[in-house]
Parts: C-alpha cells; sequence; structure tokens
C-alpha cells in the first residue's frame, strides 16, 4: 500500500510522539499541522511542566484546539490528495465525512501491540499481566473503529520489542513507546 505523494501531514491527539514526529516532519519540509482537543492542549508532556499547547508554541508548530473534529469545518479548507493524517491518542473518532476526506490515508498509531492491550490502560494491564513483549502499530482508520475502545483497522506497517528488565512502570512504558514509535513513524514515512 502507498500513501504518497504526501506534502503534507495533519497530526490528531498529543503527546511527546506527537510532538517529535511534527518537529521531525519540519525537517523533513512537510507542512504540519496539529489537531488537537482541549485535554491534550492542557496536558503537561515534560519535566519542566509545560503542557502540549507551551510546547508547540515554543517550537512554532502549527495546531488548533476544538472540542469535536468532525465539528470543526476547518478541516476541510486544509486536506487535499497529498495529505496524509496520523492519530496519536486522538479524544474522537472519526465520522464517515473525515474518513472519506483523507480518501485512505487516515491512520492511528498505536504504542501497543495490536490486538493485545487494545482499550484503556494498557501498559497497567501488560504491568499486570507481567507482559514484556510491546509493540507499536499503524492501521487504517475505518468507520468501525471506535477511540478507545475498538480497533479494527488494517494493520500497515508495526514493530515489536522487548521492555527491558528494569522497565517495570508505567512511565517507562510512556518513554519507550516515544522512542520506538518515532522509530516506526519515520521509517513508514520515509518509505
Amino acid at each position: 500500500m502507498r500513501f504518497d505523494p504526501v506534502k503534507k501531514v495533519i497530526l490528531f491527539g498529543g503527546s511527546l510522539t506527537l510532538v517529535g514526529l511534527a518537529e521531525w516532519l519540519i525537517t523533513k519540509n512537510i507542512e504540519v499541522l496539529i489537531y488537537t482537543s482541549p485535554r491534550h492542549a492542557r496536558e503537561i508532556l515534560t519535566e519542566n511542566k509545560l503542557t502540549l499547547s507551551q510546547l508547540l508554541k515554543s517550537k512554532r508548530i502549527k495546531y488548533t484546539i476544538t472540542n469535536n473534529i468532525n465539528k470543526d469545518k476547518s478541516i476541510f479548507k486544509v486536506v487535499n490528495n497529498k495529505t496524509l493524517g496520523i492519530g496519536i491518542g486522538e479524544a474522537w473518532s472519526f465520522d464517515q465525512k473525515i474518513i472519506k476526506l483523507f480518501s485512505g490515508k487516515l491512520l492511528d498509531f498505536m504504542g501497543i501491540p495490536l490486538p493485545r492491550y487494545r482499550g484503556g490502560a494498557h501498559y497497567t494491564w501488560m504491568i499486570m499481566s507481567g507482559e514484556r513483549k510491546n509493540g507499536v502499530r499503524l492501521q487504517i482508520i475505518n468507520k468501525d473503529m471506535v477511540q478507545g475502545k475498538f480497533d479494527s483497522g488494517k494493520i500497515v506497517y508495526s514493530l515489536d520489542y522487548l521492555m527491558s528488565k528494569n522497565e517495570l512502570l508505567p512511565i517507562h512504558f510512556f518513554k519507550r513507546e516515544v522512542k520506538e514509535g518515532l522509530k516506526v513513524l519515520k521509517i513508514f514515512l520515509e518509505k
């Protein structure tokens, strides 16, 4: 499956993975826009207490805060046939109009080894089960997906890895997801 040509990437959601990917895309001369929710915009992401909004402003990355992407008319003005959309922990399920707008180029990044551990609190469940096998996935967003509850898209790229014996806390899993997630996203986008 090919997704090019891509001249613009719209990122949906929040997290350090989203910020790191946006920074990398900018170095590759790819236009980046971010749509985030109020909850994500206020989320503290750094040890020095910077929120997502503050971090994006400091890096001069364009972003829009919206309560519901499906009701935000501005998305229809910025997507064209050279636009790729990637959800990274987005707060919304996309409706059919948004999915159709991207013509198959709307992906969801999952920092877990789908299909295992889908749903909420996945890192906590992994830790409680003693699971050391982890992974990241990119899947095509379809009309049947429900954010945080049900994943049914075709997986188009994945990477599996083992957590070390010292990575025991949710924060370790999140930090590792940023590292491995950015690796997968960069490889996928370069291909």
